[in-house]
Order: structure tokens, then C-alpha cells, then sequence
């Protein structure tokens, strides 16, 4: 990637918290919402029941579709996003789970009072429990810079 598309990627990535996360359900897509928290722009933190169809798919695959677009986008002027692929897992070691359930909670205030214990939080029991996407392409638009990518690019 160009130094111009991981200013893109970093951008829109930092500037949101929101992004569909696409995944293949029964032969079917499914598309749902995740709340995401970043340390490094490539790999995008989210909570999920564990129970939940999107979650379930990842038995299947743990492939993934997600896309992220500016807040201020729209199509008469500025359109910038990401759409990526990449793997998503569960966070199962305590320490990365205890920086991650500090930057969520730093990030969506309140937030904490759903979380259990760490011991709880990685064990196989828990109904909700905190997923990692790991960013592997991406296709950029930012019509302010004139980058339309029609192709998947390695990060």
C-alpha cells in the first residue's frame, strides 16, 4: 500500500466507531453492526454475544467483509471508506482482553458495566465476549484525493 492509502485507512478507522461486518450465515450473507474500538488502525476491537448469527458464521469461516465510511460522507460531495477483509477471533488472552476492556470502556462510556470479570470474559461460558478483526485487504475510496480502488489491496 501507498503511504496515501494507509492515510486513508488510518483515517476513516480512527474517525468512527462504527462498521458493518459482513459474514455468510446458512449459504446466506448476513450483515450486522459492530461498535469498535482500535489500537493500531489494522486491528478492530468489537463485543459480540457469542450466541449471535454473525458470530455463529465464524465456525464456517473466520473470513469477514466490514466496511467503515466517514461520518460526513455522502454522495454529492466527499465520499471516503474502507472496505476490507480479514479474519475475526475472540480475544482469549487476559492481558490483550484487560487493554482491550480499558480502551472500549475508555470509548463508549458506560460500556464497563456489561462486562464481566477477565476470568469470565475469555472463558467459553460467556454469552458476550470481546472479537478482534484483523484487517488482510482493502479497497479505499476518498473522492477528495481521487482514490477510487476497484481492486482489493494487501495491507
Amino acid at each position: 500500500m501507498t503511504s496515501e492509502s494507509h492515510e486513508i485507512l488510518n483515517e476513516v478507522v480512527a474517525s468512527n466507531f462504527i462498521a458493518t461486518l459482513g459474514t455468510i450465515v446458512d449459504d446466506n450473507p448476513h450483515l450486522c453492526t459492530v461498535y469498535y474500538v482500535t489500537d493500531d488502525n489494522r486491528t478492530l476491537y468489537f463485543k459480540s454475544r457469542t450466541a449471535s448469527e454473525h458470530i455463529n458464521a465464524l465456525d464456517n469461516s473466520e473470513f469477514v467483509a466490514m466496511s467503515i465510511y466517514l461520518p460526513d460522507s455522502d454522495y454529492a460531495s466527499r465520499k471516503a471508506g474502507v472496505q476490507a477483509q480479514g479474519k475475526v477471533e475472540r480475544v482469549k488472552n487476559p492481558v490483550e482482553m484487560a487493554n482491550v476492556l480499558k480502551m472500549y470502556a475508555s470509548a463508549f462510556i458506560g460500556s464497563e458495566k456489561k462486562f464481566e470479570s477477565i476470568p469470565d470474559m475469555i472463558s467459553d461460558a460467556v454469552k458476550s465476549t470481546m472479537f478482534k478483526f484483523v484487517i488482510d485487504k482493502v479497497k479505499l475510496v476518498d473522492s477528495d484525493k481521487g482514490v477510487h480502488f476497484q481492486e482489493y489491496e494487501q495491507v
